[in-house]
């Protein structure tokens, strides 16, 4: 089940092994600095700026859309580069998928 982002209840995720980073300051420049946020707290974010989040995706509004209804779909597990990816994460490139098409059929 999503939450919405107005929800301010915090859960444990699969992302335990980035939250020994820093947490980046807002805005400061490249994609993890910008969108690590977002994966450790999205709570923190206005319902502007994230669509909704669950345990292992956050959904957020596109800063430069290229369409009328752009979304990033974000895994919160930290995904350092696609040659991490192995046979086994197969199944989380289809609940990216699936979010997507959800997201699309609403």
């Amino acid at each position: 089940m999503m939450r919405s982002s107005s929800s301010k209840s915090s859960s444990s995720t699969s992302f335990e092994p980035s939250l020994k980073r820093p947490l980046p300051k807002r805005g400061g420049g490249g994609w993890l600095n910008v969108l690590l946020p977002y994966c450790q707290k999205p709570e923190i974010f206005p319902k502007s700026e994230v669509y909704c989040y669950d345990d292992e995706f956050v959904i957020i509004y596109d800063k430069y859309p290229k369409a009328k209804k752009h979304l990033l779909v974000i895994p919160r597990r930290y995904i350092d580069n696609v040659e991490e990816l192995k046979k086994q994460d197969l199944e989380l490139i289809r609940a990216f998928k699936e979010k997507g098409q959800g997201i699309i059929e609403k």
